[in-house]
């Protein structure tokens, strides 16, 4: 069976929050199984324990508020505003992906 996106993302994240990721699953309908290996596959693929990531929270709500004012801001645009406000520099790639993910993962809980 193929799982949406946001269902793996869902989980993955319970995990990675120490919800009980197990609960969201069968709630999902997904097997435990299938769950599992989503769950150890993302934590060999990052660091789990210590994720330093540059850009957080408060920097994705920031540009989410850009793109409310302006829907056709671009990327670049994007990562300019970051480094503007915050000092961050990040690439347009990474803003996309974090961009993206916010957006699937709200669209998934409301």
């Amino acid at each position: 069976m193929l799982y949406d996106d946001a269902t793996v993302l869902r989980i993955v994240r319970a995990a990675r929050d120490e919800l009980n990721w197990r609960e969201i699953a069968t709630t999902n309908g997904v097997k435990l199984r299938t769950a599992y290996s989503w769950v150890a596959a993302a934590h060999a693929a990052e660091d789990w324990e210590n994720r330093n990531t540059k850009i957080q929270d408060v920097h994705i709500d920031y540009l989410l508020g850009l793109l409310d004012d302006n829907c056709y801001l671009t990327l670049v645009e994007m990562v300019d505003a970051l480094e503007a406000r915050f000092g961050v520099r990040v690439t347009h790639q990474t803003v996309k992906r974090h961009v993206d993910a916010r957006n699937r993962y709200s669209a998934t809980s409301s």
